[in-house]
């Protein structure tokens, strides 16, 4: 997969590849900023019509491809260190990734924190009715006494959820957000506090 990079102030267009990253621009553009040397783009005396091998101006092996008429790509792969510093970008993307899906399936408020651990617990209740009630286990239940008080736990567990005392924990919050995006929730969550506030002291004005 390619990690695209379009630089505007330039005009060219720069993908980041697995095996080494690809450039397409006009011939002006690609040697000015010193992917290719001029001279050495397909078409030119002694080169081959739609591609050819050349170097760049720091002297590395690369590839550059007739994309129309006035544009070219142009092509090398990664060094040693540039292939290196590729999979720890993109390992570090992905984790970024996985962290902000995790952050963003985080209830927002009380009542959807309560919506979420009602589901929770029904499904822990089930589960518990399935292993101790069902038989399941070479026939082993438990009584009709103790099955009762079962039910009755349950239904006091989901009374609990949905009446219970709630606090959000601020320090338990940041304990289980991701280091790497600890930043940006943050600030977003400051964000949205200064929002609730402005309201709320807009609703006093009013």
């Amino acid at each position: 997969m390619a990690a695209a990079n379009s630089t505007r102030a330039s005009g060219i267009q720069i993908q980041h590849h697995f095996w080494g990253l690809s450039v397409k621009g006009t011939r002006e553009q690609l040697v000015e900023h010193g992917y290719a040397q001029d001279g050495h783009f397909p078409g030119d005396p002694g080169q081959r019509k739609t591609s050819t091998r050349s170097t760049d101006a720091q002297g590395r092996q690369i590839w550059i491809r007739r994309a129309s008429k006035r544009l070219f790509i142009v092509g090398r792969d990664w060094n040693e260190d540039e292939a290196g510093a590729f999979r720890a970008a993109a390992a570090r993307r992905a984790e970024i990734e996985r962290s902000t899906e995790l952050v963003n399936a985080w209830p927002t408020s009380g009542a959807a924190f309560r919506a979420s651990a009602e589901k929770q617990v029904e499904m822990i209740r089930h589960m518990l009715e399935i292993t101790l009630l069902d038989g399941e286990r070479g026939g082993y239940r438990l009584d009709d006494s103790a099955a009762l008080r079962l039910e009755l736990l349950g239904d006091q567990l989901l009374e609990l959820v949905r009446s219970g005392g709630l606090v959000k924990d601020l320090a338990l919050r940041e304990k289980h957000t991701p280091a790497c995006i600890a930043k940006s929730v943050k600030a977003l969550d400051a964000a949205r506090t200064d929002k609730t506030f402005r309201r709320f002291m807009d609703g006093i004005a009013g």
